[in-house]
């Protein structure tokens, strides 16, 4: 019990740990703060819980409660952190209590309820032995020497001094002016070098986003291009769509009248909005084509 005792502390710093830098936490140990530091000090904290909720799991031995749930206080154990690890990706700097209780609950609930599922389900299922499967001190040496490895490793790279990496962001069109402009683009993550079709509104000092995959920029230019046929005197509104950042889900509403309008909304940002221009409809189009291109290249 003291090994599930300390794979349970490991997951509750871990979980911590990553709700804090979600939170907007930038410990003063990082040499370089940028977005590769992010990177580096969510995988400190996310992949050492993920192991120990592995063995935290596979810890626990059966309990003589109900058969057909005996093991399923296992599965919780292994559900829960990692429900909760999943939970804590949606906060961001602007996440209150109610948002942090509510992820939480929800982690708890889930782990409970697809633990005890998954131990009934188990139940049913045939027990092999096999000669070749591990010892326990050798699955805990090996969870225990990953998990230290693992932080090590993190701790190492987040204390070396090197050039910043933030990614880089290629502009298609950047409309309007300094105050309310409207910006299409590419962006590429550091380290990693994804791309993300970027649809970004700034409205003096709030601003908003759509980060965008393949299908999702795609969904993007179908309502554009249904806004462009659509032109008439009066407002009316064509569709909806939302990328799937987990942090802050961004939701496009575009419009149709003298122009289009485009509007972003998030739970954590303030809703923003531009009015394309007919004379700049063209110009948008050509950047949404070059974006879709520009994520294959």
């Amino acid at each position: 019990m003291r090994l599930a005792a300390f794979y349970a502390a490991v997951c509750l710093a871990g979980i911590a740990g990553l709700a804090a830098v979600q939170l907007g936490w930038q410990p003063t140990f990082v040499v370089v703060w940028d977005g590769r530091s992010s990177l580096y000090l969510g995988g400190l904290f996310a992949a050492p819980v993920f192991i120990a909720a592995l063995a935290l799991g596979g810890s626990i031995p059966p309990i003589g409660i109900l058969r057909r749930l005996s093991r399923a206080p296992s599965y919780v154990a292994f559900f829960v952190p990692a429900f909760a690890l999943m939970g804590v990706l949606k906060l961001s700097p602007n996440s209150g209590s109610a948002e942090i209780g509510g992820i939480v609950a929800q982690s708890i609930e889930l782990g409970l309820g697809l633990g005890l599922v998954t131990g009934l389900l188990q139940s049913f299922e045939a027990k092999i032995e096999t000669e070749d499967a591990p010892k326990e001190w050798q699955r805990h040496a090996w969870a225990v020497g990953m998990i230290v490895m693992l932080v090590v490793a993190c701790l190492f790279l987040l204390k070396q001094a090197r050039p910043r990496d933030d990614g880089e962001f290629k502009a298609y069109a950047s409309l309007g002016d300094p105050v309310r402009q409207l910006v299409v683009g590419v962006k590429s993550t550091p380290l990693t070098g994804d791309k993300f079709g970027v649809l970004r509104i700034t409205n003096g000092d709030a601003s908003n986003a759509l980060i965008m995959e393949r299908s999702e920029l795609k969904a993007v230019i179908t309502l554009w291009t249904s806004a462009q046929t659509s032109q008439s005197p009066s407002w009316r509104t064509i569709g909806e769509t939302s990328d799937t950042m987990p942090s802050d889900q961004g939701t496009l509403s575009v419009s149709a009248g003298d122009g289009i309008r485009l509007s972003i909304r998030s739970p954590h940002s303030s809703t923003v909005t531009y009015e394309v221009a007919p004379a700049d409809m063209a110009r948008v189009s050509v950047a949404l084509a070059d974006a879709e291109r520009g994520l294959d290249n």
